[in-house]
């Protein structure tokens, strides 16, 4: 917040900083020890290489450390298939809206790996947009330039601009 979004290389020191509590925490709520992995799993892009590229190192020295394989998932894929962890969720086909970082995008989810692309942004991600606009009004972005719009949007009020409807034909 006090830079008006994200930083690449904050974020990058950030996630150094957090990987080793945040793999000791996901293995402690698991209820499990080193011994039980079976696999390491990680993002791989696309998104921010900084980020993606300190987890991806982590991951190496984990697997490589208890001798498991390493597994590398497409990082929007990983979005659009996250509604379905665990067996739940909405069944195939679905509309997935991926708000992340820098992409944004609606697909049809056919299946793992059967997607079709149906928009995305052509310029900025939704995030950032929020950013620029909340940095713009002078709202400071706290925790987040669209949470703070939202806060910020709630005392307007909503009959003052007339819109009509968008491609409606």
């Amino acid at each position: 917040a006090p830079w008006g979004g994200v930083v690449p290389k904050l974020a990058q020191a950030a996630h150094e900083t957090a990987m080793e509590a945040t793999i000791a925490a996901a293995l402690r709520d698991a209820g499990a020890g080193l011994g039980d992995v079976g696999a390491v799993a990680v993002t791989v892009g696309p998104g921010l290489s900084l980020c993606l590229r300190v987890g991806a190192a982590a991951a190496a020295r984990l697997a490589t450390s208890i001798n498991v394989p390493l597994v590398p998932v497409h990082h929007l894929e990983a979005h659009a298939l996250v509604a379905r962890l665990g067996g739940r969720g909405p069944a195939f086909p679905f509309v997935a809206v991926l708000a992340s970082g820098g992409h944004n995008l609606t697909l049809l989810v056919r299946a793992p790996g059967d997607y079709v692309s149906l928009g995305g942004t052509l310029d900025d991600a939704l995030g950032e947009a929020y950013d620029k606009v909340a940095r713009m009004l002078g709202v400071p972005p706290l925790p987040s330039g669209g949470a703070a719009l939202e806060v910020f949007a709630r005392g307007g009020d909503p009959a003052a601009f007339k819109f009509t409807p968008p491609l409606t034909g």
